[in-house]
């Protein structure tokens, strides 16, 4: 486990359920726009059917009630999770992998809370973010490539969002419809800015 990831995984189980379930929801929520644009760069993907799921996670982050057929849905979405032994598998569908494996980790949040489904939705994240700085780095550059990548603009806004999305999440002084809209702006806007650095822009 990466360092980042064990501090994560110490301040998701220092937290309360509900707040797993919005960092969950605001992890998807970040995806989703490199998800749009891969979907759209390679013709595959479900883009509608994940954010419908996602405005059900939302929801249920709210009162911590689950949508009706969650299981159901959770396999839905499994299917639309691409094979990395599709004999079409590029970089992009690498993207729709992370992007429909975050939601359902997002719901399974919803489903039974546990802390390791809200890690695996930052992972989904930081393994989407870190193969677009694979990508952008000099094809030469393989001694440090690991460091790079790290220290990149594309991984390190990943790992900031996550700091930026637990600490909103948890905030006890706003009301939730207020800090609903308040994260999953910054969610949003934050995932809209990852699309832009994995593609070098």
């Amino acid at each position: 486990m990466l360092d980042h990831e064990k501090a994560l995984l110490a301040e998701l189980s220092a937290r309360p359920r509900e707040v797993r379930t919005r960092f969950a929801a605001a992890c998807a929520e970040r995806l989703l726009p490199l998800y749009e644009s891969a979907s759209e760069s390679t013709d595959a993907g479900d883009p509608a059917t994940l954010a419908a799921a996602l405005d059900a996670v939302w929801a249920a982050a709210a009162d911590g009630t689950p949508p009706p057929d969650l299981p159901g849905t959770i396999e839905r979405l499994t299917a639309l999770v691409p094979d990395a032994e599709d004999e079409d598998w590029d970089d992009d569908h690498a993207y729709l992998q992370n992007g429909a494996a975050v939601v359902v980790y997002a719901c399974r949040v919803v489903l039974d809370g546990e802390v390791q489904d809200a890690l695996w939705c930052a992972r989904q994240v930081h393994e989407a973010a870190d193969q677009a700085a694979q990508l952008l780095l000099d094809e030469d550059n393989t001694e440090g490539a690991y460091e790079a990548a790290d220290a990149s603009p594309v991984v390190r806004h990943a790992l900031d969002g996550f700091d930026a999305d637990l600490a909103l999440a948890a905030d006890t002084a706003l009301s939730w419809p207020e800090l609903a809209r308040r994260l999953r702006a910054q969610a949003r806007a934050g995932g809209v800015r990852l699309a832009e650095l994995a593609r070098g822009e």
